[in-house]
C-alpha cells in the first residue's frame, strides 16, 4: 500500500485544474480526464511516471489524508509561459462494504472527478531518483501530491 508517510511533502507549489471533462458515454463507466497546470519552475516529468494525489480523507476511517498514485496520459509538453500541463485519466471507482454489502464512493478518484475548470490545488514536488523501466537509466522522477486550495 503507498502511503502519505512514505514522501517528502514538504515543496508545496501550485497546480490550477485547466479542464476536467468525461471522455466515456453515459452507459459504461465514468472515466474523465483531468488536465493541470503546474507552474512550478523546477517541475520534469517524462512519459510513465506518476503522480501522487492526497486527497481529504475519511475521519471514520482516522485518516485525515488518503493517498493514491495515478500515471500521467500526456507526453511532457511545456506551455509559451514555461507552465507545464499534466492530463491524469481517472475513473470515477466505488467499493463494496465487505460486511454490509453497502456501495461506498472511491475517496480520491470521486475527489479528483469533482474537480471543476479553474480549481487551484496545493501540490508538492517530491524529487527522487528512480529506475527507469525503459533504459534502465536513473533519473530524476516528481511525484506531487494534490489537495485542494482554499483560495
Amino acid at each position: 500500500m503507498t502511503r502519505l508517510s512514505d514522501y517528502d511533502a514538504s515543496q508545496p507549489c501550485e497546480a490550477l485544474v485547466k479542464a476536467n471533462h468525461r471522455i466515456t458515454p453515459p452507459d459504461v463507466p465514468e472515466v474523465r480526464s483531468l488536465l493541470l497546470t503546474i507552474a512550478h519552475p523546477d517541475f520534469s516529468y517524462r512519459e510513465g511516471q506518476h503522480v501522487g494525489v492526497a486527497v481529504p480523507g475519511s475521519k471514520a476511517f482516522g485518516h485525515d489524508r488518503h493517498f493514491r498514485l495515478y500515471t500521467i496520459a500526456n507526453s511532457p509538453q511545456p506551455a509559451e509561459s514555461g507552465a507545464v500541463d499534466i492530463e491524469l485519466c481517472v475513473r470515477r471507482c466505488f467499493y463494496i462494504d465487505e460486511v454490509s454489502g453497502e456501495e461506498y464512493p472511491g475517496l480520491a478518484s470521486n475527489y479528483l472527478c469533482d474537480l471543476k475548470t479553474g480549481d487551484r490545488l496545493t501540490i508538492t514536488c517530491l524529487l527522487y531518483t528512480s529506475p527507469s523501466p525503459r533504459d534502465n537509466d536513473w533519473y530524476r522522477v516528481c511525484r506531487l501530491l494534490l489537495e485542494k486550495g482554499a483560495g
